[in-house]
């Protein structure tokens, strides 16, 4: 008899991609650890910090795993603002030379930085601007400066602002979709451009007070920086675009420039002595915070949704309510903390997003201080959160009010039967169909919506009137979704005062009783991702690689029909589910 042994099976090996998940970790610690310790200049004794806006600027920039590692990444409000506070004490930092273009950025965040750098030339520094190709808000922003020089044969396209809402109705009709929708406030503009091929009277009344807002800031602004009448700056404005050296005769610009002579002028504005030119970013790196921060800053941007879920949203930047109530909640737990600002830059989104978000405000609020500070956009559900804040601010240009709701769902059933598609239910319950999109609503399901609709709506209002501490009736009238400047929402007492992160923080000091000297600076809620967060972003890492590769034939980056309904069925557009507090889709200033 034969006796035979079993050998063990061998080992697993080591799946390649951990390995190699490992090896990238080890590298990357290692990485970080050397710039930490070993490279971190310092600030030189004459420093010009540079501020290139060429491209615009974020309210809050997303950290990326290269930026981490590499250094760079994108500057954002609160990262300027931090420098420009930092270096008004510094006496290594003599100046600051702004290069401004035709940035995509809106009115409300120009003010911001408008007022940034005002602050800062009030402690004694110089602010020079340099224009490459700039259009009107481009310039509106480097008018805030001392001095600006104008790149030689650069046009400056001075031509007035622009509000755009867009209409697209009669497009989706003609590929077989029309969009099943209904209202409560007769302003809710969003509604329109869904369903209509123009502006109604209303909206177009809105609009036009809007634009007629934000114009007159803009004439005030640039008349008083270039020391010209009012009426002579709107007369240039109806003249332009303008050649260099025609804004030079108009004074508009102080001297035409090429780009290597621009280390010359900074040179002679620091008094003959050569300075070295730093980026604001770098400058932050290179400094820190000497007090622990006692105000906690949320930040809420994109539109609202419920969950912040994961994907690529055609609809811009996501804000999700459970990922804002973390937030939140993390501030208003944290001991050191003793007032929390909440930085508003959405354009809405679903009404049970909104609410949950109040809710969470609402309880931060009965432990500690809350300010409302509302950056480029706040408006809609982006308004309804600010209304649970103790205080309210915003820009002059801030995009605000808005205070209606809609809802529906888009039909596909002429695209259905275009395509001889047919479609069988089997269904119980009288509403059980109410969400397909093959069908538009029956009467009966529209009447229900329309119930909903205007209970979301009394809702709204009455959060609105608690907040501001006014009559349902008071509050109704500067309701029925009427879209606002931050002038015009100050007169109607939507907001208590007009200003940005730093009258934000100020207000939040005095709530608190502290003293803004020794409050340090803002901690914000989540804070940034560490490097081993960063690189366990496996999924979402992975996925960005995916859509980076994912090119059509002709070079055009493909996006597939399911990320699109993903986008929508975020906001229930393909359901009639949810009620939306949100503004128009495009509502763009330049």
């Amino acid at each position: 008899m034969t006796q035979t042994s079993s050998s063990p099976p061998p080992a697993r090996k080591p799946v390649r991609w951990f390995r190699w998940f490992l090896f990238l970790l080890f590298i990357g610690a290692a990485i970080w650890l050397w710039r930490s310790w070993f490279m971190v200049p310092e600030v030189p004794e004459r420093a010009v910090l540079v501020l290139d806006l060429l491209d615009g600027v974020a309210e809050r920039s997303k950290t990326q795993l290269a930026d981490y590692l590499f250094g760079g990444g994108e500057e954002d409000l609160v990262s300027i603002s931090r420098a420009l506070h930092r270096a008004e004490g510094d006496p290594r930092v003599k100046g600051l030379l702004l290069r401004v273009g035709a940035p995509e950025i809106g009115f409300g965040r120009v003010e911001e930085l408008r007022a940034m750098l005002g602050r800062f030339k009030e402690k004694g520094r110089f602010v020079v601007s340099v224009l490459e190709s700039p259009d009107t808000l481009g310039y509106f922003l480097a008018a805030a400066a001392d001095t600006i020089y104008l790149e030689r044969v650069s046009e400056l396209s001075l031509v007035g602002l622009e509000l755009q809402a867009y209409f697209i109705g009669e497009s989706l009709r003609r590929y077989g979709i029309e969009a099943d929708m209904l209202r409560v406030g007769e302003y809710k503009g969003a509604f329109e451009e869904l369903t209509g091929s123009s502006a109604s009277s209303k909206l177009k009344e809105a609009l036009e007070a809007n634009i007629e807002a934000l114009y007159k800031t803009l004439i005030e602004a640039i008349a008083a920086a270039r020391k010209l009448p009012e009426d002579r700056v709107r007369a240039l404005i109806d003249s332009g675009p303008f050649s260099s050296e025609r804004a030079l005769k108009e004074g508009l610009v102080d001297q035409l420039v090429y780009r290597d002579e621009i280390p010359g002028l900074i040179t002679a504005r620091c008094g003959g002595a050569a300075a070295e030119e730093l980026s604001v970013g770098d400058y932050v790196k290179r400094t820190s915070s000497f007090r622990e921060g006692q105000i906690g800053l949320v930040h809420v941007q994109g539109l609202l949704v419920d969950r912040q879920g994961s994907g690529i949203h055609w609809l811009g930047r996501l804000a999700g309510a459970d990922r804002v109530r973390e937030a939140l909640r993390a501030a208003r737990e944290d001991s050191k903390i003793k007032a929390v600002i909440v930085r508003i830059d959405s354009p809405g989104g679903t009404l049970s997003a909104a609410e949950a978000i109040w809710r969470e405000i609402r309880l931060t609020h009965d432990q500690k201080p809350v300010v409302a500070s509302m950056g480029e956009t706040a408006a809609s559900g982006g308004y309804y959160i600010a209304a649970a804040a103790d205080r309210a601010l915003a820009h002059g240009g801030t995009i605000t009010g808005s205070i209606g709701i809609f809802g529906g769902k888009l039909v596909v059933e002429d695209l259905l039967k275009e395509k001889k598609v047919a479609v069988e239910t089997v269904s119980r319950g009288a509403h059980a169909e109410m969400e397909g999109f093959h069908r538009k609503f029956s009467e009966e399901e529209r009447k229900v919506l329309e119930g909903l609709l205007k209970e979301g709506y009394q809702l709204f209002v009455q959060r609105v009137a608690e907040g501001r501490k006014k009559s349902f009736e008071e509050a109704e009238r500067a309701a029925q979704g009427r879209v606002w400047t931050g002038r015009e929402a100050m007169a109607l007492g939507l907001i208590d005062g007009l200003g940005g992160l730093d009258e934000s923080l100020k207000s939040a000091c005095g709530l608190a009783g502290i003293d803004p000297a020794e409050a340090g600076e803002p901690v914000i809620f989540p804070p940034e991702k560490g490097l081993l967060e960063l690189l366990s972003a496996g999924e979402e890492n992975s996925r960005m690689l995916r859509l980076a590769g994912a090119r059509s034939e002709g070079g055009i980056l493909a996006i597939k029909p399911s990320e699109v309904l993903k986008s929508l069925e975020a906001l229930g557009l393909t359901n009639g589910r949810h009620r939306l507090a949100l503004l128009p889709l495009v509502f763009k200033v330049r």
